[in-house]
């Protein structure tokens, strides 16, 4: 089974909606030249269908955005594939919530000033970043990863 193809576009009036839509087609163009299980791609076929009945500019865009989260979701879930520095972003925030923070409880009470809460931050900042570009590079090698880089 294969992936559905996007319905044309002529014209857009919104800038940022044709950048979306052309994310989106460079996503589901990289997905075709993966191989998917049948179930995958009748979820994305679905997907697509609902992107092709958008009309206007508007409902296009967030259409398009909350589709294409879904489908990258699906697809890490399932497949364990990913677009370029997916667990770097994942990462960032968790190294600054799960280690950042509390090292800065840490600091912040050896000290006796809580204001250096903000120090631990940063550096749970880098520590994220450390384990999702590790985690990244894991991806890339064992080919499980796309040449798609996730945008907004």
């Amino acid at each position: 089974m294969e992936i559905k193809e996007l319905k044309r576009r002529r014209a857009f009036r919104d800038k940022k909606a044709e950048t979306c839509y052309q994310n989106f087609e460079a996503l589901i163009a990289e997905l075709n030249s993966r191989n998917l299980s049948h179930d995958t791609v009748q979820f994305i076929n679905e997907k697509i269908e609902l992107i092709n009945t958008s009309n206007d500019d508007k409902t296009l865009r967030k259409n398009t955005r909350t589709v294409k989260h879904q489908i990258i979701k699906h697809i890490e879930k399932k497949h364990k594939i990913v677009p370029k520095n997916y667990y770097r972003s994942t990462w960032l925030a968790l190294g600054m919530t799960t280690f950042g923070i509390p090292f800065g409880v840490g600091i912040g009470t050896s000290m006796n000033n809580m204001a250096f809460i903000s120090i631990g931050i940063p550096i749970g900042m880098m520590v994220g970043i450390a384990i999702g570009t590790a985690k990244d590079k894991q991806a890339e090698k064992k080919g499980l990863q796309l040449s798609f880089k996730m945008s907004s």
